[in-house]
């Protein structure tokens, strides 16, 4: 058990070696440089206006601290495992790992007849070296010995406090407020209310006629609330303090929000968001770019694309969970109207990954396929030098791979598998149309199977292109519009099927993990048969993690077609 093993380190050696650093090195951090060079300082404007201070730690620093961060997560997962239970939750801030998210902690105060947010007041510089040594000294699930203990602290802290930028500032904060959790969960039920913690955000609410007095009590003159006296303690004994400026009760008659999100039915955006989005995203693939306006001033903000994405990929996330996350395609098997803010994502994600693509961009029929290239690549990269590269020393992909993750996969009709990549291909003219002209610039590569799946992609590719001769998918590639190409599995030979794992040659395909082979002939969806493992295990645990000893030539091929494509000069859309 981590937490075993963390607690049984009594000095600066012993927390060192946990950590895979030396202790030599790990002195000469902590001891030999001077403090003003440890951190620099510089400051970002806050959404509320006003500014942060943000402390960035050291290389050298920051890397020991990362480490130190990720043993700190190991032990909360087990003094809190709370994987299958998100709904006794106390705090779901930085850890999104373990599927909390403001999501999470909104969703805790869906309607109900009060809601009231208090924040805390400086939560990461009230915490001080002092409380942090004695923390881990003195907390039960920890103990560590006084050495250990110090040294942990001089890692986290920089100039008496827990310094905003350094990677084990969240981890060390929320360990250090659940005790305080705890004892606010406790008296919120005592009272009939529920409570959660979003960072240094408190959110109790109720459906009882009147609110607790001993959490907050109205000023009847002006309508205005402010945190009771026995909250204000509680939290004060805990080592913390409010910020009274930002507490805020919500009835039900009006607007209630959690961390930013809506609860009085379910967890939503705000209507005015939403709308927003819409014109974000269509004024960006209609004009090539989008600009955000101040309600107040009215002065307006230029969005870059990643700015656009992490709008819509928030509003996703909280609207698509209502729906169990379906899939556009579900939708459509279902006969129902796919959703308008699903509609907005998926034009984002086509125009932002194909249309305006800054690197060549490949598509797979899956994770494992992809996985599989990426690492031959990564082997092979001195013969394909406009595949991938090294920079200052450090190995660099120059294409790109289209990801399916959760948000891709259900906005989009792209999930991987055969029927969903042939649909892509049938579908792209369409799909890239409405986007602006001067993009599709780099190519698209759609990567498949040449097996009977992939029969109807050369039907189509015929059709498309009027070819007078049999297409098989035996060429190197196939041109099909625009900035889209295909590249099948080479080595047909008349009508026999090749599929990726043909190209590793017999002594790869009988690598073992942990005892078991692959099973070649699991079914997308299905499990692999007894005493086998799975194709993604075998990409992961085989080829990708013990890729050094692993013949990729057969990939050759296939990577001399992408380098061919790669050097196409295109002309871009019009």
């Amino acid at each position: 058990m981590t937490l075993k093993t963390f607690r049984a380190c009594k000095n600066l050696s012993d927390l060192a070696h946990l950590l895979r650093v030396s202790p030599k090195g790990l002195s000469y951090i902590l001891y030999k440089i001077p403090s003003h060079l440890k951190y620099t300082k510089f400051d970002v404007p806050k959404k509320s206006g006003g500014t942060r201070t943000i402390s960035s730690p050291d290389r050298r620093l920051k890397f020991v601290q990362t480490r130190l961060a990720k043993l700190l997560y190991a032990c909360q997962r087990e003094i809190v495992p709370v994987e299958n239970n998100t709904k006794k939750v106390l705090s779901h801030g930085f850890q999104k790992k373990r599927g909390l998210s403001i999501h999470t902690n909104a969703n805790k105060h869906t309607s109900r007849r009060f809601v009231l947010n208090v924040d805390l007041e400086g939560f990461f510089p009230s915490v001080n070296f002092g409380r942090v040594r004695g923390f881990f000294m003195k907390n039960r699930d920890f103990q560590l010995s006084e050495a250990c203990a110090t040294v942990v602290a001089q890692i986290v802290c920089h100039d008496n406090e827990l310094p905003q930028g350094a990677p084990t500032s969240p981890i060390v904060s929320d360990l250090m407020a659940r005790v305080m959790d705890v004892h606010l969960s406790k008296m919120a039920a005592s009272y009939g209310c529920k409570y959660s913690r979003y960072v240094d955000d408190l959110t109790f609410s109720t459906n009882l006629a009147e609110f607790p007095t001993a959490l907050a009590v109205e000023e009847p003159r002006t309508g205005t609330w402010s945190a009771g006296s026995e909250l204000r303690g509680r939290i004060w004994r805990q080592g913390f303090a409010l910020n009274d400026q930002k507490t805020r009760m919500r009835r039900r008659t009006s607007r209630q929000e959690v961390t930013g999100l809506v609860v009085n039915k379910f967890v939503n955006v705000r209507a005015e968001v939403e709308a927003s989005n819409r014109v974000l995203v269509h004024t960006q693939v209609k004009k090539g770019s989008c600009f955000l306006k101040d309600p107040k001033s009215g002065a307006t903000t230029p969005l870059s694309l990643e700015q656009l994405g992490g709008r819509l990929s928030h509003q996703f996330e909280t609207k698509a969970a209502r729906h169990n996350f379906m899939s556009a395609r579900e939708f459509e098997k279902a006969r129902e109207a796919i959703p308008k803010f699903y509609r907005d994502y998926s034009a984002y994600i086509y125009y932002r990954n194909f249309h305006v693509n800054d690197l060549p961009t490949i598509v797979c029929e899956g994770i494992t396929d992809a996985i599989y290239l990426k690492t031959a690549i990564r082997v092979l990269h001195a013969k394909f030098p406009n595949l991938a590269g090294t920079s200052a020393g450090k190995y660099v992909s120059d294409v790109r791979f289209f990801g399916y993750s959760r948000h891709h996969t259900a906005a989009t009709k792209l999930s991987g598998g055969a029927g969903d990549v042939q649909h892509f291909v049938k579908e792209y003219g369409k799909i890239v149309h409405p986007f602006h002209a001067g993009g599709q610039l780099k190519p698209v590569i759609v990567f498949v199977d040449n097996d009977k799946a992939t029969n109807g992609i050369w039907s189509y590719i015929k059709e498309k292109t009027g070819s007078k001769t049999p297409i098989d998918g035996s060429d190197p590639f196939y041109h099909i519009e625009r900035n889209l190409y295909v590249v099948a599995v080479p080595g047909k030979v008349g009508g026999a099927e090749r599929v990726v794992e043909d190209l590793f040659d017999a002594a790869t395909k009988s690598m073992a993990w942990e005892g078991k082979t692959v099973d070649l002939k699991q079914k997308r969806g299905h499990p692999p048969a007894k005493g086998k493992m799975s194709k993604e295990r075998f990409a992961t645990k085989v080829i990708r993690d013990q890729r050094d000893k692993i013949d990729f030539s057969g990939f050759e091929p296939v990577l001399e077609a992408f380098s061919e494509i790669i050097d196409i000069k295109l002309a871009g859309s019009k």
